[in-house]
């Protein structure tokens, strides 16, 4: 990956972490269509790890933003919450920055 594309993946990151924060379990199509877009600037890195984290994140957040499947997730909305941002996304920057540091392509 180019610089710029590295520089494009971490603010897709960031992006996505202020949508999650500010994001509540309720049913938001708006909010899940853009978590997609950012999800997909992140699924194009062609990493392989980071394009399967992005997308178990796009599953989750469209359990988060539902009406009551929430509700039913294991750990409800705060466990959904906490997956998305603190073990899938913050996996996602890691391998990102692992990558840039190892001068992937």
């Amino acid at each position: 990956m180019t610089t710029s594309k590295w520089t494009t993946a971490l603010a897709a990151c960031d992006e996505l972490d202020a949508l999650l924060a500010t994001a509540y379990p309720a049913a938001n199509p708006g909010l899940l269509a853009k978590i997609r877009k950012v999800v997909a600037t992140l699924q194009g890195t062609g990493l392989p790890y980071v394009q399967t984290k992005a997308g178990m994140i796009a599953s989750r957040a469209e359990i988060y933003l539902s009406t009551q499947r929430h509700t039913k997730a294991p750990g409800g909305a705060d466990g959904l919450m906490q997956e998305m941002r603190y073990r899938l996304l913050s996996g996602i920057r890691e391998e990102l920055r692992v990558a840039q540091d190892q001068g992937g392509s």
